[in-house]
């Protein structure tokens, strides 16, 4: 089926196949890209059991780290929608990524409560930069 000017959104041809090469790559990038981040949101349900057991902390305790990342989510969730439209999506998912890996390093030398939650914090704040600008970045295509 030959496909008309309408159905290819005003592109020629060749246009079109750039444009369609394009999209697919940015919906699968940015799928992968949150994938990862999903998966760094997720890797201290898994190690609550180690702590608790290891360092003698108490669920409530680390009740209150896990729901602190949820909390500078939502938080960062309000404005980085905002700021990364003013200083480039781009630049914001990528800086979420190399951020976030960076303090879900950082947390795994680290031994004190406070600072995990710190650490944890600023986690969540990062990943809050993902979402937002991956929406808009993907609305584009």
């Amino acid at each position: 089926m030959k496909q008309t000017t309408n159905d290819m959104l005003g592109y020629t041809s060749a246009e079109y196949s750039l444009f369609r090469k394009y999209a697919w790559r940015a919906v699968i990038g940015f799928s992968l890209v949150y994938c990862l981040l999903y998966s760094g949101r997720l890797n201290l349900s898994s190690a609550i059991p180690l702590m608790v057991k290891e360092m003698g902390w108490t669920t409530a305790q680390l009740g209150v780290l896990s729901s602190v990342f949820f909390w500078t989510y939502g938080v960062g969730q309000l404005m980085n929608g905002r700021l990364s439209e003013m200083f480039g999506v781009n630049r914001f998912i990528v800086s979420a990524v190399l951020l976030s890996a960076f303090a879900n390093i950082v947390i795994g030398f680290q031994s004190s409560l406070i600072v995990i939650t710190i650490l944890w914090a600023f986690n969540g704040y990062f990943q809050s930069m993902a979402w937002a600008p991956g929406m808009a970045l993907l609305s584009r295509w």
